[in-house]
């Protein structure tokens, strides 16, 4: 296992780190039923800091271990296997918490997990068979949208966390964009599985 795929590895371990420490006020209050303002407070801070933390070093590594492996001729199998599944896990694990906090809406979260499912078993195949799909601009629209739906998500989750009685026609703007940017990523997300679902069916289409 070379140094990018040990990159991309780390980030597969971060996964469920963030959903633990996203998720970890709202398993207290279950847990304990009711907590004081102050253990609240330091929970809400221990988990906000560690979410924001593990999601840009997550961030920084998928622009790394790609690049890396460019960059110094280290691109593997292994890597292009591990590369997208683990893009695919960290992503779905913050849309996950996302929809579990009330941000997203469950349908955003469904097609997004079809599109990111079917994807995954069209990119297995291809790599079986030895065929290449390129990537497209939708397929990059797609990540750039991603990756601004998560930071977005989280940023307006962190002001809801340190901000309860935030005005009511602000939360309602703030829940009002961030529904058109997580559904701007559901809509790339499906174009772009498309722009590689078309392509792959015409190279088997004598199968």
């Amino acid at each position: 296992m070379n140094f990018p795929t040990k990159i991309t590895v780390s980030r597969i371990v971060l996964t469920p780190l963030f959903f633990v420490f996203f998720m970890l006020p709202s398993w207290a209050l279950f847990a304990a039923g009711d907590l004081s303002e102050r253990t609240l407070f330091i929970l809400n801070v221990v988990s906000t800091a560690a979410a924001w933390l593990f999601l840009v070093m997550a961030e920084l590594s998928d622009a790394a271990d790609g690049f890396i492996a460019r960059r110094y001729h280290l691109v593997t199998d292994l890597g292009k296997l591990l590369d997208p599944f683990s893009d695919v896990l960290i992503h779905i694990t913050y849309f996950l918490c996302f929809t579990a906090a009330g941000l997203m809406p469950f349908w955003v979260l469904a097609v997004i997990l079809y599109r990111e499912f079917s994807q995954l078993f069209i990119r297995m195949l291809s790599l079986k068979s030895g065929t290449v799909v390129p990537a497209n601009i939708w397929g990059k629209s797609k990540s750039v949208l991603y990756a601004a739906a998560s930071i977005a998500g989280l940023a307006a989750e962190s002001v809801f966390r340190f901000a309860p009685d935030l005005n009511a026609a602000v939360s309602e703007y703030i829940g009002m964009g961030l529904t058109v940017l997580f559904t701007a990523a559901a809509v790339a997300s499906v174009v772009s599985f498309l722009t590689y679902l078309v392509p792959f069916l015409k190279m088997h289409s004598a199968d």
